[in-house]
């Protein structure tokens, strides 16, 4: 069975849930329980806000030259 969060309680939130919408891999019932936890957890929106920014940040790091083939 599932983890049920306590949606009230910061500590029991599924942070790598949270990873996972900001990186746009969740779908159907996980995309729903996060959404919840973004919706009535400050703490998980602010971590979802911090992983968005860091996501857009390193996206535009050019990729390191290669030495060989």
């Amino acid at each position: 069975m599932p983890h049920v969060p306590d949606l009230h309680l910061h500590d029991t939130h599924d942070r790598e849930l949270i990873a996972a919408h900001a990186a746009g891999d969740l779908d159907g019932r996980a995309l729903a329980t996060a959404a919840d936890l973004l919706a009535t957890c400050s703490d998980c929106a602010e971590l979802h806000a911090d992983l968005r920014a860091i996501a857009t940040a390193t996206a535009r790091v050019p990729a390191r030259p290669r030495t060989r083939d």
